[in-house]
């Protein structure tokens, strides 16, 4: 776009590298050899059926949350660890992987309708009592941009290592299956490894502007080319102090999922060189998104050089990594 700056316009707590950094606690385990507490299983209850409202099948219907670890919770529980990690136990630990991870899918308002009042019916988000300022809507949010980022940042660092011991063979097909939708490395196999780490590496610059959102982050007024949010393209490299992530008047009106999903665009395209990561195709209409701002291909269709300059890709690799779903949170799912 002109002036090199990129933005989304009007179209369109948890666990990393396995430790738990917040969210939801227990105090005991709940499933097959756990302590069973009523009030921990009906936690993990709840945290179970909220991971199914977002699409990770973990049962064919929603648990009954009475507190008792039966089998159809054992087999939601065993269910969720097989498709998000790989094992199955059966067991959630208090602090472990998949208590972590079911924080993780949990959207910010539902886990602090829980932490507040525990055993009551999940209804949505609470009531706002005032619109937040644009700064505000987006500090809400940095919070969950971290976990989505660091969960990616684990799981294309599983991707590499596993190269790396095999010479370069792809034997994790399910990790490299959720990488390969959005960045298409099979279209460039000879150089798997070097563009994994350009991906990681924006990953990296990503998580360092999250960690100081009050330097990187500002509000602005509405602009013709932007009403949500907007970032100079490789601006975090800038010596330029006016080169930050800008949130725009509309952005508050967004969902906490849409709003996530906005910083992580806009944070590909500040934290890659300069001019590197621009628009080549929207992610929207899934799967096959359509082309943007020229492009000659679409999302599902751009090559390996196009999709890792791509800002959506980011975006929608994040969400699939710590969802196990394509969901793609965004403008087309503006409330989400």
């Amino acid at each position: 776009m002109p002036g090199n700056t990129c933005a989304i316009d009007g179209r369109g707590p948890a666990m990393t590298d396995g430790v738990q950094i917040g969210g939801i606690a227990i105090a005991g385990s709940v499933g097959i050899g756990g302590q069973n507490r009523s009030a921990d299983v009906v936690l993990v209850q709840q945290l179970l059926n909220i991971a199914r409202s977002v699409s990770l099948s973990v049962g064919q219907s929603a648990l009954k949350t009475d507190g008792i670890a039966g089998p159809l919770t054992i087999a939601a529980i065993n269910k969720l660890q097989k498709a998000a990690l790989g094992f199955s136990d059966g067991r959630v630990d208090p602090g472990g992987q998949t208590l972590g991870r079911l924080n993780v899918m949990a959207p910010p308002a539902l886990l602090s309708q829980l932490a507040a009042s525990p055993g009551q019916a999940l209804v949505g988000a609470p009531p706002v009592a005032a619109r937040l300022s644009p700064l505000q809507a987006a500090m809400e949010v940095v919070p969950q941009a971290r976990l989505w980022v660091g969960v990616a940042q684990t799981h294309l660092g599983s991707l590499r290592q596993a190269l790396i011991q095999s010479g370069g063979i792809v034997f994790l097909p399910q990790v490299f299956s959720v990488v390969n939708t959005h960045f298409h490395l099979d279209r460039d196999a000879s150089n798997l490894l070097v563009n994994i780490n350009k991906i990681s590496s924006v990953f990296s610059r990503i998580s360092s502007m999250l960690n100081d959102p009050n330097r990187f982050f500002r509000e602005g007024a509405s602009t013709a080319k932007s009403k949500f949010a907007d970032a100079r393209t490789g601006g975090f490299s800038s010596s330029n102090t006016s080169d930050v992530v800008t949130f725009r008047t509309e952005y508050p009106d967004c969902g906490p999922m849409c709003r996530t999903a906005m910083i992580l665009h806009e944070g590909a395209h500040y934290c890659g060189g300069p001019g590197e990561i621009i628009h080549f195709a929207h992610e929207f209409p899934k799967f096959d998104g359509e082309p943007q701002d020229g492009g000659a291909n679409n999302y599902a269709n751009m090559p390996t050089s196009e999709a890792i300059r791509n800002a959506a890709s980011y975006a929608a690799f994040a969400i699939h990594a710590t969802f196990l779903q394509d969901l793609r949170f965004g403008l087309d799912t503006k409330n989400t």
